[in-house]
């Protein structure tokens, strides 16, 4: 059985280390969340159903339109972070490789 985290059901989820002192964690800016998507190859609409979020949320993020509630953002860096991305200090973005 996995974990339930910001929402998002995981099993065996490999990055709770990323959650356990949310006071030094850096949360994603619109432009990240762009480019990490690009990075992964989603849509808005993929990022949407791996996040339980809806697709209208990240187009505005991602633009500026508004600024989404914090669980939202959570579970867009949930998801991302799941899928191997790392946000990092500095703005930039990294990605860990897949195995296999």
């Amino acid at each position: 059985m996995g974990e339930n985290i910001y929402g998002i059901q995981c099993a065996n989820l490999p990055i709770r280390k990323h959650f356990e002192n949310m006071n030094e964690y850096h949360h994603i800016t619109p432009r990240q969340c762009a480019a990490a998507r690009i990075l992964l190859g989603w849509s808005q609409a993929d990022l949407a159903d791996r996040s339980r979020t809806s697709t209208r949320a990240i187009s505005d993020f991602e633009t500026g339109k508004r600024e989404p509630r914090r669980a939202t953002i959570d579970a867009i860096e949930a998801a991302l972070i799941y899928a191997g991305i790392q946000i990092l200090e500095s703005g930039g973005l990294d990605i860990e490789q897949q195995e296999g």
